[in-house]
Order: structure tokens, then C-alpha cells, then sequence
């Protein structure tokens, strides 16, 4: 049965680096299976680094553990190096799923996602950032620290987007106060920005997209192999130009208010 158990663990740990190879090589020559090969393959590495520094490993042999460490380091020396290979667009199309494991336990995991959110946030920051937003104001203290902190990594080089992001994510900040304030029943179903948003309002042409699907959706290489110097953003993407001052209370139960906005395209 021990026996049976080591041959297990290496027979597992050798079709992990196929798998990863054999999928990666799919990414590599293009983008026809962009949207099953990434998310496999990084649901794979996740799931075992996850369980390479989990709690069962101390029920493992010395060489259950080696075969395992091996693996670890092995796999992910490759995935580091991967992070430069495989294009920015091509990261953009799974950032939701590498945002949502920012959090791993294993630290070669949060290291690879910090290298690929820095790789596409040099190539697409308004685009990126609309969902990098999601944990860097997080309720979660713990959460948000880390998020920010990566966050500050990504940009130590740019001071151009740092400054955009900075901008950016101020603007968030602001929309989250909107969501967050509660207007009571007695001050009606109309309120004015002006008077309650005061520095919402006096925004005007920021570099803040619109969070549309147009503006937020990569458009991948029409022949289906990947390019350098490709630009997943070709049409004009539109900012917020400005908000309008009259923010509509809807008359539910939780009173959510409903704000508007003029783009950039004058729509």
C-alpha cells in the first residue's frame, strides 16, 4: 500500500508538468482554445499548489514530500516564466479567475499572480483596473493591504499609470461612498450630487472608463496566433466626461440611487 501511495504521488506530480505544458504550448501558438486552456490550466496549478502547503502535508512520507517539492518548484520556475511569454491580452481574458486567487496560501502563487497583474496593468490599466478594483477596496482589512501593496508593485516602474491609477481608483472610492450612503424616506426620491457628492461632481474629463462591455471586452487577433505589439483595444474607449447632478432614489426597499453619467462620445 505504501508502495502503491509513493506511485501515486510521482506518477501525479510527472502529469502535472505535462499538463501544464501541453496546455501552455496550446497558448503559445495562439488563442483558438484561449478560453479552455487558460482557465484549466491555471484551476490545475492553483489546486495543487493549494494542496502542496496544506495541512495533509504532514501526514506525507519524506518522499511523498520530495516528489511533491520538487514539483512545486519545478512548476512554478515554469509559470514565472510563462507570465513573460504568453501575452498581456492573453492575461486580460482570465483576470477575474488570477484576481480571485490573489489570496492563495502558497506565496509562489501570490508572487505569479502579482507578476501577471503587473504585466497587464502596464498594458491595459483602465481596462484592468475595474476588476482589480474589487480587492483593492475590500471590506476585508487583510485584504485590502495585500491588494494595495501588489497594487504598488505593479506600477514602481510607470509613473505615468501610477498617477492614472491613483486617479482612477479615487473615482471608485467616490462611487463606493454613493453606494454606501442611505438617503432616508422623509428627503425624497431626488437628490443633487452637487449638494451631497460635491467632489464626484466636479470631476470632469477623466480618463475613468465606462465599465462597458465594449470597453472592457479584448478583442483577440483575427488569425488566431499570437502577436506582439497587439493592441486588444482598437476602438476609441469612452471616459466619463462628467455626472449629471440629479441622482434618482429608487423607491425600494433598500433605496439604491441611480446616477448618470456623460461619456466621452457625448452619449
Amino acid at each position: 500500500a505504501g508502495q502503491s501511495k509513493m506511485a501515486t504521488v510521482a506518477t501525479t506530480t510527472l502529469h502535472l508538468v505535462t499538463i501544464l505544458r501541453h496546455y501552455a504550448n496550446s497558448l503559445i501558438e495562439g488563442h483558438q482554445f484561449i478560453f479552455q486552456s487558460l482557465p484549466r490550466m491555471l484551476t490545475v496549478w492553483f489546486e495543487f499548489m493549494e494542496e502542496a502547503g496544506g495541512k495533509t502535508r504532514s501526514s506525507r512520507s519524506s518522499k511523498d514530500c520530495s516528489e511533491m517539492q520538487k514539483t512545486v518548484e519545478e512548476t512554478s520556475e515554469y509559470m514565472k516564466q510563462l507570465v513573460g511569454v504568453l501575452k498581456a491580452y492573453q492575461w486580460f481574458t482570465a483576470l477575474p479567475q488570477i484576481i480571485s486567487r490573489f489570496n492563495h496560501p502558497h506565496l509562489n502563487v501570490t508572487a505569479f499572480i502579482q507578476e501577471v497583474i503587473a504585466s497587464v496593468l502596464k498594458e491595459y490599466p483602465q481596462q484592468a483596473l475595474w476588476t482589480v478594483a474589487t480587492i483593492y477596496n475590500s471590506t476585508k482589512v487583510e485584504r485590502r493591504n495585500k491588494a494595495r501593496k501588489m497594487l504598488r508593485y505593479a506600477v514602481r516602474d510607470d509613473p505615468p499609470s501610477k498617477a492614472m491609477i491613483v486617479d482612477n481608483l479615487r473615482v471608485f472610492e467616490l462611487l463606493i461612498k454613493v453606494c454606501n450612503t442611505k438617503i432616508p424616506k422623509n428627503q425624497g426620491n431626488v437628490v443633487r450630487m452637487s449638494r451631497r457628492f460635491e467632489e464626484l461632481k466636479r470631476l470632469r474629463h477623466t480618463k475613468v472608463l465606462i465599465p462597458i462591455q465594449s470597453n472592457l471586452t479584448a478583442v483577440l487577433p483575427a488569425n488566431g496566433r499570437s502577436q506582439d505589439n497587439y493592441n486588444a483595444f482598437p476602438s476609441a474607449s469612452v471616459t466619463i466626461l462628467e455626472f449629471e447632478d440629479e441622482i434618482e432614489v429608487m423607491p425600494s426597499k433598500e433605496r439604491p440611487m441611480k446616477i448618470k453619467m456623460m461619456g466621452s462620445d457625448g452619449q
